[in-house]
């Protein structure tokens, strides 16, 4: 009984089969797609966009944009890829090329997504959507200096270098911008944070030039003077960098008095004042070891006259008291030497040759 009722339903089942048209077995399902509208601007109206047609320049482009917005990039770039090497010469390319940077960035491809970025703004300058792939070449640059890892192959390495390179070719790109303002702000900040002190000074006295009127030129000029103070490695060196970082602190003071007073600028610029004293102090004492009275009583009797609130000048003035009682001394009016002795024949390891400006690593 029950053989003879699966060969029921097999007859059957051949005879369903046998009546459906044959256009219906052999083509598979249709792809569904999401409705799309297009504006008519002559008419001010939207109408229903047709489904795009598979096989066409057209239709493969849209299949490959919908995966895009679809959020579905690892399909969608290698439709873009097989579109842009069967359609080397269509008027959309530029979208195509752009649609395959964002794929690459979807998919956590940074390095590739600008080298494609890059591509589409070199063959097709003026593009309408330049603003917005700069934005993106910006925040893969500033993700790379955050220490992101570019990928190459199965590996990931860092990328400093690439990052800096790219904030480069966005200023380049968009010279005076408000974008170029935050690239070069954030080139600034990297050097600061990694204690590349000389760079920073360098980048952020080149935002407050370029955008004086900008988002940031008091923090500018603020953290030009931190870096110049930041780089001054101690008394025993050339003091150049701690003269600019207060020529600075001392424009910001004048610029911008209330924030001075909150950022305790005064403080700074009186232990930049006793690092100074420090220094010649240190430059008269040395004279004074080596016999050169003279030489010795100048450098004290500057103390005592550029900084005499210091505790190098009280320690200059007792100085000079001893060399009084030692012989005549020289005129006030003899000049200073325009050089200072040379590190290595004043060394550090010298009696109050390591002073240094507090917090100046900082």
């Amino acid at each position: 009984m029950a053989k003879k009722t699966l060969y029921r339903v097999f007859c059957c089942a051949l005879v369903c089969v046998n009546v459906l048209p044959a256009s219906v077995l052999a083509a598979p399902p249709l792809p569904k797609y999401p409705e799309r509208r297009v504006y008519n601007p002559t008419t001010g109206t939207w109408s229903v966009a047709p489904s795009p047609v598979p096989g066409t320049e057209e239709g493969d482009l849209q299949i490959a944009m919908i995966d895009l917005v679809e959020n579905r990039p690892a399909q969608a770039k290698p439709r873009l890829k097989k579109w842009l090497k069967k359609y080397p010469h269509s008027e959309q390319r530029a979208e195509a090329m752009v649609a395959l940077g964002d794929a690459e960035l979807a998919l956590d491809n940074r390095m590739q997504a600008y080298k494609q970025y890059e591509k589409a703004l070199d063959q097709y300058p003026g593009l309408e959507s330049e603003e917005r792939i700069l934005r993106h070449e910006f925040a893969i640059g500033v993700a790379f200096l955050s220490g992101v890892k570019q990928k190459i192959w199965i590996f990931r390495a860092p990328a400093y270098e690439e990052g800096l390179d790219i904030l480069d070719k966005v200023v380049s790109r968009a010279p005076g911008a408000a974008l170029a303002e935050d690239a070069i702000k954030a080139k600034a900040d990297y050097y600061y944070r990694n204690g590349e002190f000389a760079l920073a000074e360098m980048e952020y006295a080149r935002l407050a030039q370029e955008f004086p009127r900008g988002r940031y030129p008091r923090l500018a000029l603020l953290m030009s003077a931190q870096s110049a103070l930041a780089r001054f490695p101690g008394v025993a060196f050339d003091d150049s960098a701690l003269l600019e970082a207060r020529e600075r602190f001392l424009s910001f003071r004048e610029r911008y008095p209330e924030f001075a007073e909150q950022e305790n600028i005064a403080a700074l610029i009186r232990r930049i004042d006793e690092t100074l004293a420090q220094k010649h102090l240190m430059v008269g004492k040395w004279y004074g070891r080596q016999k050169h009275l003279e030489s010795a009583g100048i450098y004290f009797r500057e103390v005592v006259s550029r900084w005499p609130d210091t505790a190098a000048a009280v320690e200059a003035r007792i100085r000079l008291s001893v060399l009084a009682t030692a012989g005549p001394m020289v005129p006030g009016v003899m000049e200073l030497p325009t050089s200072l002795p040379a590190p290595q024949t004043a060394p550090a390891t010298q009696e109050g040759s390591t002073t240094q400006v507090a917090g100046a690593q900082g």
